[in-house]
């Protein structure tokens, strides 16, 4: 797949806040492996957003690496990136125009822990079951 196949989904799908960009691409690659009959991708996706809605981010294991540890942890309640983002700026006090919130953000220290979570999930909830093969 190219690198560029999802740069689209920055941001919140092209700078728009709509759904969280790696819940988007997740889903996607769920659908590509696990596409079936009794509709496992949907039962998938449908954990994953339900997982990210009650899950606070970010968490502390990337505090060694970024630049600002001990950040303030903050659920959104939702798979809704503009949600997400401001309920985390609330929590923190930081402003739209903050140093720390652009930081953050751009230079991925929420982000990063973001995706890398909802990359880790399924493989953390065990094995896909396998999909039938048509006939």
């Amino acid at each position: 797949m190219p690198d560029f196949m999802f740069s689209h989904v920055s941001a919140g799908y092209g700078g728009q806040g709509t759904l969280c960009g790696a819940l988007g691409v997740a889903s996607q690659y769920f659908r590509m492996v696990a596409y079936d009959k009794a509709e496992t991708h949907i039962k998938m996706i449908d954990e994953l957003f339900q997982w990210y809605s009650r899950t606070d981010f970010p968490t502390q294991r990337f505090d060694d690496i970024c630049h600002f540890p001990n950040q303030v942890r903050r659920n959104a309640k939702t798979p809704l990136c503009h949600i997400s983002v401001s309920q985390w700026t609330l929590a923190a006090g930081a402003t739209v125009t903050s140093k720390e919130k652009k930081r953050s953000l751009r230079q991925g220290d929420r982000r990063s822990d973001l995706s890398d979570g909802v990359d880790a999930q399924p493989v953390c909830r065990g094995p896909i079951p396998a999909p039938a093969l048509p006939v």
